[in-house]
């Protein structure tokens, strides 16, 4: 039996019956092969089709982050530059960044890009300045939501889960804070800019979906073949700030030698101290073992 190919009245119908209205302004990330047989090109029919279901007045945003260096490994070769970086994010946020009339923010490592009525609102102070996630202010004042297609469970959870954490000082609660960065163009000199906030590990942020449907907000479905989430922003963070203040280890994943989660976490010394006693020295010796073969 042939497969549905989806076309945007089919796309646009389904973000609809999903929670999707005229006039939102809505963060998303997708999976796109999980979305089965869209007409060509599927990345642009699915922006397309995002941009019909808010209309006019609505505002679409995604995530485009952009290459890090560690600090001891600095190269001047590459300097970020809103209009040239590439996206890290995946082929539906580089089409994003494409689009005609797309607005793009400054933060040399983790920018935004809009389109739409309130992008400059939004993202015009998203810079060098600014904590990796603090658009989300603006998003929480709108009443933005927030929506994933087809990475429900292979990548996760909301990013308004990282803007909690920076709210609650513990993104700076790293090992890695200040490790990484880039080079960008501060008023014609060349400088590094230098991430004391860390995202981290967010393959955890699944165990926020039950707390969401206790209280009703989580809203389920499907965009093409693909298992759909759409949330509001104000609602959720509630919801994240409550877990995470109560314990910020609750969203940690549950892979035991995640780095990320177990070795650099300043919250989190009841994992970090094993880890690198039993877990590092392993992984080291797996390595080495490898090469020699």
């Amino acid at each position: 039996m042939e497969r549905m190919m989806y076309d945007k009245p089919d796309l646009v119908r389904q973000l609809r019956t999903l929670g999707l209205n005229d006039g939102d302004t809505v963060l998303a990330r997708v999976g796109l092969r999980a979305m089965g047989p869209l007409q060509n090109p599927g990345d642009r029919t699915l922006v397309e089709s995002m941009l019909e279901a808010i209309g006019s007045r609505g505002t679409l945003l995604v995530y485009t982050h952009s290459p890090m260096q560690w600090f001891f490994r600095r190269d001047k070769s590459y300097v970020y530059d809103p209009r040239t970086a590439p996206s890290l994010t995946g082929r539906f946020a580089q089409t994003v960044l494409g689009w005609p009339g797309a607005f793009r923010s400054e933060h040399p490592t983790t920018s935004m890009t809009a389109i739409g009525h309130n992008a400059r609102e939004i993202l015009r102070d998203h810079n060098h300045r600014a904590a990796s996630f603090a658009p989300f202010k603006q998003m929480i004042d709108l009443g933005a939501k927030q929506l994933l297609i087809g990475c429900t469970v292979s990548s996760p959870g909301f990013g308004s889960v990282h803007y909690v954490y920076e709210q609650l000082g513990l993104a700076n609660a790293s090992l890695l804070s200040g490790l990484r960065g880039c080079y960008f163009n501060l008023n014609g000199v060349v400088t590094w800019f230098r991430q004391r906030d860390v995202p981290g590990c967010s393959l955890g942020y699944h165990k926020f979906y039950p707390l969401y449907r206790e209280k009703s907000l989580l809203l389920a479905g499907k965009v093409g073949d693909a298992d759909s989430f759409l949330i509001r922003t104000p609602e959720a963070v509630e919801v994240e700030t409550e877990a995470v203040a109560k314990s910020p280890r609750f969203s940690l994943c549950e892979n035991p030698e995640c780095f990320s989660c177990r070795a650099t976490k300043l919250f989190n010394l009841r994992d970090m101290i094993p880890y690198y006693f039993l877990c590092a020295p392993r992984k080291v010796l797996k390595r080495i073992t490898k090469r020699g073969r």
